[in-house]
């Protein structure tokens, strides 16, 4: 009885087995260097393929025979796009990586970088594929299995009970090699439960007098390889440069993020949470715009980004703790503003908001697609070898490395008369070709090179006339910290430190930098 649905539905079985397992595994040999892994992917990739035709081969359920093996052939098919993308273009098997890169940003970072490489040619491929797979099912499904012999029907109920076991017993915190299942494992995404309180007040303690205003300005896919500050062929930065050079502005020459995606590094800056690859992401729900609030600051949050994001953008909430948001309408249903779209705003807020003020801003930065980040009037890189993708798309992302050079400057100069620190760090990197010939996006953790790319950051802070003479000591001890090794997880320190603030938490005292 258990041997029956092989004799009736080996074809799905191969059509499965063939288009996924053999896919995974040459993934896995090839990108992952592990036999071992490869060989049991194929078993998890096969097993629900044994599954549902263990179900239907039994119970018989008659015309919905058909439309089940149909429904088993597009997952299939799926299962393959998915694979053959991330092969390409992630350079590794669909892994939780993947998932993250996906889904732990906002809505136009995920968009931007699918933007990139789903073309015409992807398009055209996704359709051979979907073509071969579906005639390799149909040509397996009539060959004549009432003759197999019970031997190779006792082989298959061994790799299904083996593909079982696997499944249940292979530990989870292997999953990024191994696990097969791609809708469980995107279903099984959580993302940080930042709770539900609207804020907290904290005691806090101040130390002299608070400065009028700090800024904090979060930027976006910036590679520090590509940024002319710290030696990279193109001139992309001439405007911090150029105030670097006057002593406007501190660049800090070893920053780092903790990690080469959005969400865990914004929570890492706007929250005392850390994360490191071994122990993952420490939630932490002490927020810095709630101890901002209690030391008396206003706080604000201007922001270029689509507000909605996947189960509900944890960015979304951090900026909804403010006191004021605005959110920049798009240009389009389907494009983005550009991010001198912010600087009316914040334009406003330097000349006309009173008192101290904290505010943070959120540009788009080097968002993918780059070609959409900057006007026409800053297409000033072209492309050192136009025949080439990769030298057009190094092009467009230097190019917007040049615009935000121009919007972060302009930021800045804006409160150059107000008594005022503003700090600019990035969320991340970005791999710009630096890992593969054919690969330009975030990060891959599993590459060391990709994930080193991802890591390092241009870091700058600006300090206007009126701060350097009220608080000399601070920018002594900011101009002695930019040649010091700095990750973002301090952010939260590092501006209670520039604003004289140490809060505490029940038994928990903020100890600073």
């Amino acid at each position: 009885m258990l041997l029956k649905p092989f004799g009736e539905n080996l074809g799905i079985f191969a059509a499965q087995y063939l288009c996924i397992a053999l896919v995974d595994l040459i993934g896995h040999i090839f990108f992952q260097s592990s036999v071992f892994t490869g060989i049991s992917r194929v078993f998890l990739a096969v097993f629900p393929a044994y599954a549902v035709t263990f179900v239907y081969g039994l119970f018989r359920p008659g015309k919905a025979k058909k439309a089940v093996g149909a429904a088993i052939c597009l997952l299939g098919a799926a299962n393959v796009i998915f694979d053959i993308f991330c092969l390409k273009i992630l350079g590794g098997i669909f892994s939780y990586d993947c998932v993250q890169s996906m889904v732990c940003s906002t809505v136009t970072e995920t968009t931007g970088f699918l933007g990139m490489y789903v073309d015409i040619r992807a398009i055209s491929v996704t359709a051979l594929a979907l073509l071969v797979i579906w005639s390799c099912f149909r040509a397996v499904s009539k060959v004549d299995t009432s003759r197999m012999r019970p031997g190779l029907k006792l082989i298959l109920t061994i790799l299904t009970v083996t593909s079982t076991a696997l499944w249940a017993l292979l530990p989870k915190k292997n999953h990024e090699g191994i696990y097969a299942d791609k809708l469980l494992m995107v279903l099984s995404y959580e993302p940080v439960d930042l709770g539900t309180e609207d804020g907290r007040t904290y005691d806090v303690t101040i130390e002299g007098e608070l400065p009028e205003c700090v800024v904090l300005i979060i930027g976006e896919s910036h590679a520090k390889s590509h940024v002319s500050t710290y030696g990279y062929r193109r001139d992309t930065a001439p405007r911090l440069d150029s105030m670097a050079r006057k002593g406007d502005v501190i660049p800090f020459f070893y920053a780092s993020t903790v990690w080469p995606r959005t969400i865990e590094s914004l929570l890492c800056m706007m929250t005392n949470s850390s994360f490191d690859p071994l122990n993952g992401f420490q939630f932490r729900d002490t927020f810095l715009t709630d101890v901002m609030k209690s030391a008396g600051y206003k706080t604000f949050w201007l922001s270029n980004h689509n507000p909605f994001g996947f189960q509900d953008n944890p960015v979304t909430k951090i900026a909804e703790k403010s006191d004021s948001t605005y959110w920049v309408p798009p240009a389009s249903p389907f494009r983005m503003s550009y991010d001198e779209r912010l600087l009316p705003s914040v334009k406003s807020l330097a000349d006309s908001q009173p008192g101290n003020m904290f505010l943070v801003i959120h540009p788009l930065g080097q968002h993918e697609a780059f070609k959409d980040r900057y006007p026409e009037a800053f297409g000033r890189f072209k492309p050192d070898r136009p025949s080439e993708k990769s030298s057009a798309v190094t092009a467009e992302y230097d190019n917007s490395i040049l615009y935000n050079d121009f919007i972060v400057s302009e930021m800045m100069k804006t409160f150059a008369d107000r008594e005022a620190v503003v700090v600019y760090v990035p969320d991340h990197g970005m791999d710009i070709y630096a890992s593969h010939p054919h690969y330009a996006g975030h990060a891959r953790p599993h590459d060391p090179v990709s994930l080193e790319e991802g890591l390092q950051i241009p870091m700058y802070v600006f300090v206007s006339d009126k701060f350097r003479k009220r608080f000399p000591l601070k920018c002594e001890m900011m101009e002695s910290m930019a040649s010091e090794e700095f990750v973002t997880d301090r952010i939260m320190e590092f501006i209670l430190e520039i604003s004289g603030i140490t809060y505490r938490v029940g038994d928990f005292k903020s100890s600073g930098l």
